[in-house]
């Protein structure tokens, strides 16, 4: 993490940094429930000073991934399967609300460009490729259907978790469980109701994967 002094990144720009790297620490197993946060190691460790530091871990108190306790220190709080489903629920009804109003308001080029991604997305061998063409492809049914609040929301519901986490999954093993194409012909048909429901369950889908993905790797103890 290049934050050292010179190199020009801002402040809070600093503890969001910071917070991303100890997110990762923490699903990837490196911080384990109920252990302390090392703070003075991981300031060291990234060449930034102990206020950073303290904010990364204010906001990830926040987002319920760690505890203060008075005269202890900063712990690791436990995720479990129903935190992950929790979030996928959440972030799917948000989704789904702006797929709804998507189906109402996408005109015949907005189709075109969701199926021209999908036929992408199944061609290609490159999965970065492939998880670029999944984002996109919820971006444009989120700019459509989607408010500023929506937008905002669901903007910060995507720092709640790790980036390595969203890139783990493949676009291609959801397109197995919950094809793209039903939440295309839906969109195309204008059925505001059968759009969110499809879209909600995309994010089920997605979040079934992580957890299996995550159990292999020994992250829950339930």
């Amino acid at each position: 993490m290049e934050t050292r002094r010179g190199v020009g990144v801002k402040p809070a720009g600093v503890a969001s940094l910071v917070a991303q790297d100890i997110r990762e620490r923490i699903f990837d197993g490196r911080l384990r429930a109920d252990e302390r946060v090392p703070q003075d190691s991981i300031a060291e460790e990234l060449g930034v000073s102990r206020l950073p530091v303290r904010e990364a871990l204010i906001a990830l108190e926040a987002d319920g991934l760690v505890r203060t306790e008075q005269h202890r220190g900063t712990f690791v709080n436990e995720i479990t399967q129903q935190d992950l489903r929790d979030h996928y629920t959440i972030c799917g009804l948000i989704h789904g609300l702006a797929a709804s109003r998507a189906a109402m308001r996408m005109d015949a080029e907005d189709i075109a460009q969701l199926r021209r991604m999908n036929d992408a997305m199944l061609e290609t061998d490159d999965e970065s490729e492939r998880y670029d063409l999944h984002w996109r492809f919820h971006q444009l049914i989120n700019r459509v259907g989607g408010s500023n609040r929506l937008r905002s929301v669901l903007h910060q519901l995507s720092h709640n978790l790790p980036r390595s986490l969203f890139t783990s999954i493949s676009p291609r093993d959801v397109e197995a469980r919950d094809a793209h194409s039903t939440i295309i012909d839906a969109l195309s048909q204008g059925d505001e109701a059968l759009a969110a429901t499809l879209c909600r369950r995309h994010l089920e889908a997605e979040a079934e994967i992580l957890i299996e993905g995550l159990t292999a790797k020994g992250l829950f103890t339930e």
